[in-house]
């Protein structure tokens, strides 16, 4: 298995557009990502709208271990946020960053990018420059 992910250094965003004109009722996020040697440092989720926040979930790779159930340094997971919030149609911009953390290419965290549908028979450098979106999963409440 090939796993393609930006590897997190200081901040990574993502624009996304909300097209249909309802509210959405958000009860969860999920975003996957890759947890390579358990690094130390406290990250942050956060959905953006114009610059600001409207959306932030705090973490550590704890926390990426106890929704997995267990205590390996090693990890690919969509990892669930719990939210409570109400988008509206529009841009945004999903950010994942980190604080107290420095990368090394021996542990870091990554947001792994949408590569569903594409079969390679090898990883070159070009196809890795595709604009694949990272993968993420917004949950719409049904009881909102």
């Amino acid at each position: 298995m090939i796993i393609v992910c930006r590897e997190l250094k200081t901040s990574i965003d993502q624009s996304f557009e909300l097209l249909l004109d309802k509210r959405y009722h958000v009860a969860e996020i999920s975003v996957n990502l890759l947890m390579f040697n358990s690094p130390l440092g406290d990250f942050t989720f956060e959905i953006l709208k114009s610059g600001l926040p409207v959306y932030s979930y705090q973490f550590d790779s704890n926390d990426l271990k106890a929704s997995l159930g267990t205590v390996e340094d090693y990890a690919h997971l969509y990892f669930p946020m719990p939210a409570r919030l109400m988008l509206s149609r529009g841009q945004y911009v999903a950010r994942l960053s980190a604080a107290n953390y420095t990368y090394s290419s021996s542990s870091f965290i990554g947001w792994i990018n949408d590569w569903e549908g594409f079969k390679f028979d090898e990883i070159t450098e070009r196809a890795l420059e595709r604009p694949n979106a990272f993968r993420m999963i917004i949950y719409d409440d049904p009881n909102s």
